[in-house]
């Protein structure tokens, strides 16, 4: 249990983090975060966030 209390309290931290940052991203970059955390390359980030943003009707917005 204290392994899963570890964690939690981590996961809190890092997304009080994250919120503040994201805050500051375009929306692009929003969707990209969670990639680039993962390792995926720049050009796959990119071609895999505009798909989304396409799939979601937010294509032509990733700069606000």
């Amino acid at each position: 249990m204290e392994v899963l209390r570890s964690i939690t309290i981590g996961g809190v931290h890092i997304s009080i983090l994250l919120s503040e940052v994201k805050s500051k991203l375009s929306i692009l970059s929003n969707v990209e975060l969670a990639l680039t955390i993962s390792g995926t390359s720049k050009s796959e980030r990119k071609e895999r966030a505009m798909i989304a943003l396409e799939k979601v009707g937010l294509k032509g917005m990733e700069k606000k």
